[in-house]
């Protein structure tokens, strides 16, 4: 089951106004989530999310930290998602608008458990 938000329905901005400042493993993560919606094959599409973020920590290189007025979006809105839990939005929502956050940032410690689990979630 794929969450019931988009993320162009949780952030702001568009896609490119925050993969702009993102490596290119990061960014290519970031807009395969982005798109997932419109994906034939999201479990494909999450899983080459997976690999572009192994990558990412496999070389360590061209990593960039989102500036803090990036993140500070993409942190405010999550918890949006967090407080229409479980009227308005489900587990899935939660783990999807926290991968945004946690790849502008990243959160190299948590980010290959976090994209198997967002698709162990969708795979059930």
């Amino acid at each position: 089951m794929l969450p019931k938000s988009r993320a162009d329905q949780i952030f702001p901005g568009a896609c490119g106004d925050y993969t702009a400042h993102l490596g290119e493993h990061q960014a290519a993560a970031f807009t395969v989530l982005w798109n997932l919606h419109d994906s034939p094959d999201p479990i494909s599409d999450m899983d080459g999310a997976g690999w572009h973020i192994v990558q990412g920590l496999r070389s360590n290189d061209g990593i960039k930290i989102a500036p803090r007025e990036i993140t500070y979006v993409l942190q405010g809105r999550s918890p949006l998602v967090e407080d229409g839990y479980p009227q308005q939005y489900n587990a899935i929502d939660v783990e999807y608008a926290g991968l945004f956050v946690m790849i502008a940032e990243w959160q190299h410690e948590v980010l290959d458990d976090a994209i198997r689990s967002l698709i162990d979630s969708v795979a059930e």
